[in-house]
């Protein structure tokens, strides 16, 4: 019989027979009669002394009984789906647009089931993307087509690599996961409740993650930009590539939220799209060590702790909408990011170790859809959301200076809304300039940050506001478009053989969902091909 214990507490320092023994004193079994032992999932509880809190499922045998116990349960593994493998198939390979998780994973999916897929990507491979990242960074010159929101990776190479997730879709995660690990991962990922990789990590396995799609039949190609679909009788036929026609019956549109020009072209496909809600904000800097200080007290210098993140909301009271922190960056750094000529936003990025000094978030407020109807125009009727976000980004882009660098006041100015003169000496940002920032965004935005970032910085013991940066702005934590597709089979509801996916799509946030998505479309190419 298989049991997994809960709530179980172990030094940080624990041993394979510490967990012995936890499962001998909570089930009252003598050790003999436990077959085999392993950790499922370790989250690190700092309120009081740092212990980790596991999950550890054990199999013993089936005449004994262990102890009844509230942290004891009985456990039936999940039944992963099953997907047909295609034996010689013979149609049109599938086409996916975009080598984000999305599209890497749907196109590993279908190469592992006989259908051989065709990747195109409009930016470079991860390695030649991260040279020419770094050439933007010194010298702003920003190539519109391979950059850090463009690119093999997609935008999550270059940030913090978190794998986090509301996904109740457990086995297709542990899949997932499983994958990283097979690429050069830590296994630690395949326990800790809040895994990460790091950019530096992550531009190991993405071209690893690649390798093994092509050498299961898959073929990718860079530096190719998908101008347009070919449709008949609302039906895929095609795609238009470097203005080459290239046949297909399944799209697996994997673009990502910053392909702006693919929106459009859907819209005027009369695709179904629909706009929805999202968020924008600033990216807030602050000292690492006063996070670790907040986080674990007198323990801040064990060694076996790790830098600390943190996750704050506020929620919505009287004139003031809900704030909440995005993609938290241990020990990180704030990018200056952008993927049009004369627009800008702001990530946050860390490597694996996460040891920098400087700790970074994104501070966001929810934008609803009757926030941005000014901002409607009849050529692209669901695009408005699109539309107000472009408009912040170019006020970005000039308050700056016009060179793609970040404008930035301390967090003392931000609230009194006057110019910073001078920033501080260690930020991490390269390309940042003292400016005000108070006129890039909407009132309500700037209403409800001045209000609660003061607040949120409180919880972190950080009081004085001159040791906290601000950037502006941050504007695409999501997309403001969704591309309808039905519960069926996953395709677009108006277009056969269109199958929208991930974050660009509106299904996912972050590396995790995505990835998850990207599985679940490749499955129901698979399902609906075997029953061909």
């Amino acid at each position: 019989m298989i049991f997994r214990l809960h709530e179980i507490k172990l030094k940080l320092e624990y041993t394979k027979e510490d967990i012995l023994n936890s499962i001998i004193s909570n089930t009252g079994l003598q050790k003999k009669n436990i077959l085999s032992n392993k950790i499922i999932r370790r989250s690190l509880d700092a309120r009081r002394d740092p212990v980790y809190n596991l999950v550890i499922e054990f199999k013993c045998n089936d005449d004994v009984i262990p102890k009844k116990s509230n942290y004891l349960k009985k456990y039936k593994p999940d039944t992963p789906k099953t997907s047909p493998f295609i034996k010689n198939y013979t149609g049109l390979s599938p086409i996916i647009v975009g080598a984000g998780p999305t599209g890497l994973m749907a196109a590993l999916k279908l190469a592992e089931h006989g259908i051989a897929p065709t990747i195109y990507e409009r930016g470079s491979d991860a390695y030649t993307r991260a040279r020419e990242i770094e050439e933007y960074i010194k010298t702003g010159k920003l190539n519109t087509e391979s950059n850090i929101l463009f690119g093999e990776g997609g935008a999550g190479l270059f940030s913090d690599g978190k794998l986090t997730t509301r996904s109740k879709n457990k086995s297709t995660m542990k899949y997932f996961f499983e994958k990283l690990v097979e690429c050069g991962a830590p296994r630690s990922i395949l326990i800790d409740s809040e895994p990460h990789l790091g950019s530096d990590v992550l531009l190991q396995i993405v071209p690893r993650l690649r390798e093994m799609i092509i050498q299961k039949g898959g073929k990718f190609h860079f530096n190719s930009t998908v101008t347009d679909l070919i449709i008949k009788d609302n039906k895929v036929t095609g795609i238009i590539v470097n203005d080459k026609k290239i046949n297909t019956n399944h799209c697996i549109l994997a673009t990502g939220h910053s392909a702006r020009d693919v929106y459009k072209f859907l819209s005027k496909k009369k695709i179904d799209l629909e706009p929805k809600g999202f968020a924008v904000g600033v990216r807030v800097e602050i000292s690492q060590a006063k996070v670790n200080l907040a986080q674990y007290g007198k323990h801040v210098k064990n060694p076996l702790l790790k830098p600390a993140f943190f996750r704050l909301v506020r929620k919505a009271k009287d004139d003031f909408r809900a704030c909440y922190t995005f993609c938290m960056c241990p020990g990180g750094t704030v990018l200056s990011c952008a993927s049009s000529e004369g627009m800008i936003t702001t990530n946050g990025m860390s490597l694996s170790k996460r040891n920098g000094s400087l700790a970074n978030a994104g501070f966001l407020v929810p934008v609803n859809v009757e926030d941005y109807q000014d901002f409607h125009q009849d050529e692209y009727p669901n695009l408005a959301g699109m539309f107000f976000q472009e408009s912040i980004e170019k006020k970005i882009f000039e308050a700056g200076g016009s060179d793609y660098s970040i404008p930035t006041a301390r967090l003392t100015d931000y609230i009194k809304g006057i110019k910073t003169d001078k920033l501080p000496h260690n930020i991490s940002c390269k390309r940042a300039v003292p400016t005000k920032i108070n006129d890039i965004l909407p009132d309500f935005i700037n209403k409800t940050l001045i209000n609660s970032i003061p607040k949120m910085m409180s919880i972190l013991g950080e009081y004085n506001y001159n040791n906290v940066t601000v950037f502006a702005a941050e504007t695409r934590s999501s997309s403001p478009v969704r591309i309808l597709r039905n519960k069926e089979e996953n395709e677009s509801t108006n277009t056969k053989g269109l199958f929208p996916c991930g974050e660009g799509a509106g299904y996912a946030g972050g590396i995790v969902s995505s990835a998850i998505d990207g599985i679940k479309i490749a499955e129901s190419i698979l399902d609906k091909t075997s029953k061909v």
